[in-house]
């Protein structure tokens, strides 16, 4: 299941976001969370940071156990929880995959370059994260571009990674580009005004 985006969450909890007026105060308060907390919707007002860690915690292994490694009957895993921490480590930046398969080899992992490639897309098909090509005049230098790493929720990346006071990575995070379907297009630019006036 697909995390909420922002609108949605605000809805599911009865508000409706707003950007000025005397409710702003509460969309800002409401966009603070999400952008920390996620938007996976059985965790809304679950109080408990370390319980809402520990759900997020338990829907990776999930997706981890049941969406790639069962679904695609991989193997050799042992590299997966590795791999899927650089990942999550490298939110916004151009990676390779080749990058990441010199990483695994330098911490002892035994694993095909192609098989990374294969692996990196059953986590986008498993709705882990997509990597978003650099946009060029040319479509050969866009396909062939590294690629940047975005996670579809901000709390199962906090709950991979740890606490982070990267702000700006979270925020980009947030509203990177919607290539997947428009759940997040309703997410719209105005919500960065917004954050800018909340910090």
């Amino acid at each position: 299941m697909l995390p909420l985006s922002f609108r949605e969450f605000c809805r599911f909890q009865g508000h409706q976001p707003i950007l000025y007026g005397p409710e702003k105060s509460v969309t800002e308060a409401f966009f603070q969370k999400f952008l920390n907390q996620g938007g996976y919707p059985e965790l809304i007002g679950l109080e408990d940071q370390a319980l809402h860690v520990a759900y997020l915690q338990e829907y990776y292994n999930t997706m981890l156990l049941r969406d790639i490694l069962e679904y695609h009957q991989l193997s050799n895993f042992q590299y997966l929880r590795a791999l899927f921490r650089l990942a999550a480590s490298s939110i916004a930046q151009p990676i390779s995959v080749r990058r990441f398969f010199n990483q695994l080899k330098s911490m002892g992992y035994a694993v095909g370059l192609n098989t990374l490639y294969e692996v990196m897309n059953h986590a986008e098909d498993a709705f882990l994260f997509k990597r978003i090509r650099r946009f060029d005049n040319s479509s050969s230098k866009s396909e062939k571009s590294d690629k940047k790493i975005y996670w579809l929720d901000n709390g199962l990346l906090r709950a991979l990674i740890g606490s982070t006071e990267a702000k700006g990575t979270l925020l980009e995070n947030t509203f990177f580009p919607p290539p997947l379907s428009a759940i997040w297009l309703d997410v719209s630019a105005a919500y960065f005004l917004l954050f800018r006036s909340v910090s």
